[in-house]
């Protein structure tokens, strides 16, 4: 069984039995600390210094791409480790696909940067965190999601209707909202997104 739970914006816990990952932690509260975290891009709701240190533990390892890597390294001694587009990460417990996530008519998340999402790929499970992102034609290449995390907000990324219209495009098993709520987004962007998607939508939290 894999856990997947949407804290506050766009962080998410992943959990098995054996691994904890988290994805993007920002304002996070008391708890569990973190085997893997992974952060997309540099903004400060995706590479929150202070919030990194609240999930560290002295065997923690941290993933960033190859341009954030500077910045990581002035505030900790953890194993850090840089990626590029395209790479794919092998663990023992799960595995990870650095996917490409940019807008396209907007500027906040230009395409020529190693800005990204993830595919895990967790006890068989597939879970597609899209990261800033708009509808992009590299969504076309995403298959076998069992759950696809994707941006509702608007402003700067895709809205909620553009984020249904993504679950045409993915096919996912279900799907969840984020990047809603403290900065940008309401839970009515949430809702609509519920309401308009091509699959079952599950809101905070799953059981894969």
């Amino acid at each position: 069984m894999v856990e997947v739970k949407r804290f506050t914006h766009t962080t998410i816990r992943i959990k098995s039995k054996d691994t904890i990952i988290y994805i993007d932690p920002y304002k996070i509260e008391n708890d569990d600390k973190a085997d893997y975290i992974f952060c997309c891009h540099d903004h400060f709701d995706h590479l929150s210094i202070e919030d990194i240190k609240k999930l560290l533990k002295k065997t923690t390892k941290i993933f960033v791409p190859t341009s954030v890597m500077p910045k990581v390294l002035e505030f900790t001694e953890n194993e850090t480790t840089s990626f590029n587009l395209g790479e794919k990460l092998i663990f023992k417990e799960f595995s990870v696909e650095i996917v490409p996530a940019y807008n396209t008519n907007k500027e906040f998340h230009k395409k020529n940067t190693d800005w990204c999402g993830f595919i895990f790929t967790i006890e068989k499970k597939r879970i597609y965190y899209a990261g800033d992102t708009d509808v992009i034609p590299e969504m076309n290449l995403i298959t076998d999601i069992n759950l696809a995390i994707l941006p509702v907000s608007g402003v700067y990324v895709m809205d909620a209707e553009e984020a249904a219209n993504a679950t045409a495009i993915i096919q996912p098993k279900m799907a969840m909202p984020a990047h809603y709520g403290p900065i940008v987004g309401t839970e009515k962007d949430a809702e609509t997104f519920k309401n308009k998607a091509h699959c079952d939508v599950v809101i905070d939290e799953v059981e894969l």
